[in-house]
């Protein structure tokens, strides 16, 4: 499982040139526990492409205190181990998992930008783009909170919103223009690419905060 405005970050090693859309109209969203993601409907891709609750639920991610995580010097990725399949080309941040066996699939790989993005507000419209191509398996952009380097939790569950969620099938770049309410206690957000399964890959491009109220 494991995946950075004058302040505009890419999840990735380098600043892209901020980049230029047609954004849609903006859909607010609520932070929710990740063990129960909220539903697909007024995400992009469309609903018939999103995933179905059991499969899109992690209820882990990283923070300071875990040992497994490959740190850079401005994202990060969990696992560590999983850095394998992740790469960065010219500001773009992708994952790619190939034939991979049976107990890695059921795992998630997230990367993350790290630090995030200082809190200015209550909410925050978040925009950029992302691709899919997935044989099996599912792949999702989410925004998370943090206070300081440590996950901001209601009871035992981080907190997050997904921006985008797509399934099985292929869909090229999608522009993502969506506001997320920020939950008490944050003081920084992050973009997380993520993907789990055993073959498909993800892609993500100029995430960032536009605007904040």
């Amino acid at each position: 499982m494991m995946l950075f405005f004058a302040f505009a970050l890419t999840i990735g090693c380098d600043e892209p040139e901020q980049g230029r859309y047609d954004y849609k109209a903006p859909v607010s969203g609520s932070p929710s526990q990740d063990a129960s993601p909220p539903d697909a409907e007024g995400d992009e891709p469309a609903a018939e492409d999103a995933a179905e609750g059991a499969d899109a639920a992690d209820a882990d991610g990283p923070n300071a205190g875990d040992d497994d995580l490959d740190l850079r010097e401005n994202w990060v990725v969990w696992p560590g181990a999983h850095l394998q399949w992740v790469s960065f080309d010219e500001g773009t941040t992708s994952i790619t998992r190939e034939g991979v066996d049976e107990k890695d699939a059921k795992s998630q790989t997230m990367v993350c930008n790290k630090p995030g993005a200082p809190v200015q507000g209550t909410s925050a419209r978040i925009v950029g783009r992302w691709k899919y191509n997935i044989e099996d398996g599912v792949g999702r952009i989410s925004a998370r909170y943090y206070a300081g380097d440590q996950p901001v939790k209601e009871g035992s569950k981080r907190l997050s919103t997904d921006l985008s969620i797509g399934k099985a099938g292929e869909k090229d770049w999608v522009d993502v223009d969506k506001w997320i309410d920020i939950p008490e206690g944050t003081d920084n957000v992050r973009y997380c690419l993520a993907m789990k399964g055993s073959d498909g890959a993800v892609w993500s491009d100029d995430l960032r905060i536009e605007e904040w109220k």
